[in-house]
């Protein structure tokens, strides 16, 4: 489960940085508006971070991660 939602949340953090450069060139919402988006921006990249070494390590440590397959 926490595969599908990093999954998610890292479509979500490359959406939001494709659209930042657009997004900050017609901002009229002032300095703290842009320091707000810029800010929550920052959470969400951290977050992104924690979720994907979470899955990672959760299909590391599974005990599923290595199958031993014999020969017949």
């Amino acid at each position: 489960m926490v595969s599908k939602v990093n999954t998610g949340l890292q479509m979500l953090y490359i959406g939001c940085q494709v659209i930042k450069p657009v997004l900050l060139m017609h901002f009229d919402g002032g300095a703290s508006a842009i320091q707000l988006f810029l800010n929550s921006l920052q959470y969400l990249e951290w977050t992104v971070a924690g979720t994907t070494l979470w899955s990672g390590l959760s299909y590391a440590f599974s005990r599923n991660a290595i199958k031993v397959i014999s020969k017949p």
